[in-house]
């Protein structure tokens, strides 16, 4: 078996193209049963493992597998042949090349484009700056064709002073010069390059936004709905249901529009992107806080030290909704950011009113340790988790479809939300003094 580079008939008539730097290595895997040859992959860089198809394999040319996933943007035609059955032939390692370096560094000049470049500078006495960058310019996206990468400029740098003497820069050392504004010059065509995907993946966006809208409800009435597929449908439209947020904040349009937002995992993976900070992260912050909010709360009370976590946040969130109460609204219930009724309490006397801001519901002992927390919007649940993931899923659904605080309660929620944000909620708690005198007495950032 041997790879051909530009010679040799394909087994396949779209033949993909590999990259050199994104083969790892060559496996071979021995069959188990007498007689069977052995079969042989390409592992590649991101640990896909690709099957080598031989001519002699039962595979006839017009089905054979692809060499390589049609997903990898490569230069490099990759064959492979009929002939020895073993992979002596075949490079170990992606640093062994697959290629000829010394032809691929010569294609970068054609000889009637050199010619044409030496006619050109010789009617020059001194080439002018802007056409020796021009030069420059066209060597370096002529790289983009073949394997060649960074790690060979010197010799390219080297090959273009030998073929063309007059682009000598004015230093000691022409080539090193001449090697920093190739790289110069290869960094802002990587940097024009993404600019333009992004613009293209922006317009994209926008015309085809109804369409993801569509592609997310259809998924979503699956009977198992792929997770990935709706990640990537609310990534692709994150733009614009921002905007949408920011000027309705209509929870349960949102939930209508978006359904895969329903999905507690991905709803904390836009959260995560909105603020820029996992989950993980909030979660560790608030565990630590802890001992001071208790004893912020109650001073003189130590019983709290007996108490899980989850009892804990159960505290602090009653007390925080106590000691920061507004001077109105407090007979409403939207008050506060956790309602405890009664055991036997029945479900329906629970429920918050349909408009009404989320928080915290719960059936049972504010000092269970297995107390099970639930979040209501338009009347249906959302969360049904412990006290702690319940708090950092309120504060997902505020962030995310950009909820106002209800204002009998907005004090309250700003010091929590500063609690686990910090310093990325300062434009809100500073606002707020008693909130500002709090974290200072604090002292948790």
């Amino acid at each position: 078996m041997h790879f051909l580079t530009g010679k040799g008939t394909p087994l396949c008539k779209d033949v993909p193209f590999l990259k050199v730097r994104d083969i790892e290595r060559l496996q071979t895997k021995e069959k188990e049963d007498a007689g069977t040859s052995a079969e042989h992959y390409i592992i590649l860089m991101n640990g896909e493992k690709i099957p080598l198809v031989t001519a002699d394999d039962s595979t006839t040319p017009d089905t054979a597998l692809p060499l390589v996933s049609t997903q990898l943007s490569a230069h490099l035609p990759l064959y492979v042949a009929a002939g020895s059955s073993s992979l002596s032939s075949i490079p170990a390692r992606a640093d062994e090349p697959l290629f000829d370096r010394e032809k691929a560094i010569e294609g970068l000049f054609p000889p009637s484009w050199v010619n044409d470049m030496h006619a050109l500078l010789s009617r020059l006495e001194k080439p002018e700056d802007t056409f020796r960058n021009d030069i420059i310019r066209k060597i370096v996206r002529r790289m983009e064709d073949t394997p060649l990468s960074h790690d060979d400029l010197p010799d390219i740098a080297d090959q273009t002073l030998r073929r063309l003497p007059l682009l000598k820069l004015k230093s000691v050392n022409g080539t090193e010069a001449l090697i920093s504004q190739m790289k110069k010059c290869l960094k802002n065509h990587e940097q024009y390059m993404n600019r333009q995907r992004k613009k293209s993946n922006r317009a994209n966006i926008k015309i085809s936004h109804k369409a993801l809208m569509a592609a997310m409800n259809e998924e979503m009435e699956k009977l198992t709905p792929s997770v990935n597929v709706l990640n990537t449908l609310l990534v692709n439209c994150r733009r614009k249901r921002q905007e949408e947020a920011r000027r309705s904040t209509s929870a349960i349009k949102h939930l209508r529009d978006y359904p895969a937002l329903r999905i507690n995992e991905l709803l904390l993976c836009e959260f995560e992107a909105i603020i820029g900070l996992k989950v993980t992260e909030l979660r560790n912050r608030w565990i630590n806080a802890l001992p001071s909010l208790m004893r912020f709360f109650s001073p003189k009370d130590s019983t709290w030290t007996n108490m899980t976590y989850n009892q804990q946040t159960v505290a602090v969130l009653v007390s925080t909704a106590s000691h920061f109460k507004a001077r109105f609204g407090q007979e409403s219930r939207s008050r506060n950011i956790i309602e405890i009724f009664e055991e036997g309490s029945a479900l329906p006397l629970t429920l918050p009113e349909a408009d009404d801001p989320p928080r915290l519901i719960a059936i049972g002992s504010n000092t269970s340790p297995s107390l099970t927390v639930s979040i209501y919007i338009g009347g249906s649940s959302v969360f049904c988790g412990n006290s702690i993931e319940g708090l950092l899923y309120l504060q997902a659904l505020y962030t995310v479809f950009n909820i106002p605080y209800a204002a009998e309660a907005k004090m309250a929620l700003v010091f929590i939300g500063a609690v686990l944000l910090q310093k990325k909620f300062e434009k809100s708690y500073k606002k707020f003094q008693s909130v500002i005198s709090a974290l200072e007495e604090l002292d948790l950032f």
